[in-house]
C-alpha cells in the first residue's frame, strides 16, 4: 500500500463528486488493523465483534458477529431511521 493511502483516503476519492462527506455522510463497518482510518473518519463507523483492538478502539460501536444478519439488521435500522426524518 502506498504511504498515506488507506480505505478512508479511497472513499473520499469515490465520493469526490457526490457531494457526500466521509465525515457528515457515510457509515462504515470494519474489522481490522486496515479499516481504523475509514472507522475514525466516518460519521458513523462500526466494528463487528470479532474485531482486532485497533478497529475496536476506532469504532463508535461494536456491533454483532459477520457470521449472522448483523450488518442487513444495521442497514435496515438506518434506513428506517433516515426515513423518519
Amino acid at each position: 500500500t502506498a504511504k498515506d493511502v488507506d480505505k478512508a483516503v479511497g472513499i473520499e476519492q469515490a465520493l469526490y463528486n457526490t457531494g457526500l462527506v466521509l465525515k457528515k455522510d457515510i457509515v462504515v463497518i470494519g474489522d481490522s488493523g486496515n479499516d481504523v482510518a475509514m472507522l475514525e473518519k466516518a460519521r458513523y463507523g462500526f466494528a463487528m465483534t470479532n474485531c482486532k483492538k485497533k478497529a475496536c478502539d476506532a469504532a463508535d460501536a461494536i456491533i454483532g458477529s459477520n457470521d449472522t444478519n448483523t450488518i442487513a439488521d444495521l442497514i435496515d435500522g438506518i434506513a428506517v431511521s433516515s426515513s423518519c426524518h
